[in-house]
């Protein structure tokens, strides 16, 4: 994380936020903080989705206002129903984007925005608003099915790792 000493482990129906620290004797000790799901999340699903991918912002997401006091070091999850969540350290903020049929593989962060791939096959591009800019369809110009595994963002270049379904 660009901001502080938060590490995050997601898997099967979890996330949790692991913060490094001291205790009062010096010694350094790992704080363990289950992602708490917005009320919207728990009252549509019910249960925690699994998370797939995660990856901290570069720069302040406005979200139109939706989120007050905006910094980097937000986190992004990708998860196996193809929605990105937005998360403020353990707590989901109540943002949550449908962003691909299937399952979220990767999700590579930039000043700009982010890019998401997954299961069926498309790379899309965000802006800090979580609102898609840009989709291509890496299956359709394969002429095979794709998975894209993961996905690095430099310089105005994407790289992305596929797998063959």
């Amino acid at each position: 994380n660009p901001r502080d000493d938060v590490i995050v482990a997601c898997g099967t129906a979890m996330i949790e936020f692991l913060r490094v620290g001291l205790s009062r004797t010096g010694q350094r000790v790992i704080e363990h903080l289950p992602g708490v799901y917005s009320v919207t999340n728990r009252a549509t699903h019910g249960v925690s989705p699994t998370m797939l991918c995660c990856a901290f912002t570069k720069t302040e997401f406005s979200l139109a206002g939706n989120l007050k006091n905006a910094v980097e070091g937000l986190c992004l999850t990708g998860s196996e129903i193809g929605n990105i969540y937005l998360w403020k350290r353990e707590e989901q903020i109540d943002m949550i984007v449908a962003a691909h049929k299937g399952p979220v593989y990767s999700i590579s962060t930039f000043v700009n925005g982010f890019v998401s791939g997954g299961k069926d096959g498309k790379l899309r591009l965000w802006n800090n608003d979580l609102e898609p800019e840009r989709a291509y369809d890496i299956s359709a110009a394969a002429l095979t099915e794709v998975v894209i595994k993961s996905i690095d963002h430099r310089t105005g270049s994407v790289l992305v790792g596929t797998a063959s379904s």
